[in-house]
């Protein structure tokens, strides 16, 4: 099932790590980096309209509503997963999962980053 795609700018001259968030409902969320091979996927994660999962890019932990006391990293299909950080320029996302309703959606935080 289809979440949508999401452009983003990193307007700096570095790669940036992104937090993502997917927030629910969904089952078996992934984001894909568009024209890339970054790829996040997960399996047996179910998120409800209330809830969310923050991916850090940079430290690769996944965390439930942000708490570190909710890890989903074994969620993560390591198999299928390949962590990525943004490049200068423009990237374009897409946010799947086996099951997605509205209100899910992606979004993306980072700092341009400069050399």
């Amino acid at each position: 099932a289809d979440g949508g795609d999401v452009e983003v700018v990193n307007d700096g001259d570095f790669e940036s790590p992104a937090v993502f968030k997917i927030y629910g409902p969904c089952v078996n969320p992934q984001i894909d980096e568009i024209g890339g091979d970054g790829r996040i996927v997960f399996e047996g994660l179910e998120l409800t309209e209330d809830e969310y999962v923050d991916i850090d890019m940079l430290n690769h932990t996944t965390y439930r509503n942000g708490d570190p006391d909710q890890n989903v990293l074994d969620r993560v299909s390591f198999a299928n997963t390949r962590w990525w950080h943004l490049p200068p320029g423009a990237s374009s996302l897409r946010l799947s999962a086996g099951t997605i309703e509205l209100p899910a959606k992606l979004r993306v935080e980072f700092r341009p980053a400069y050399l």
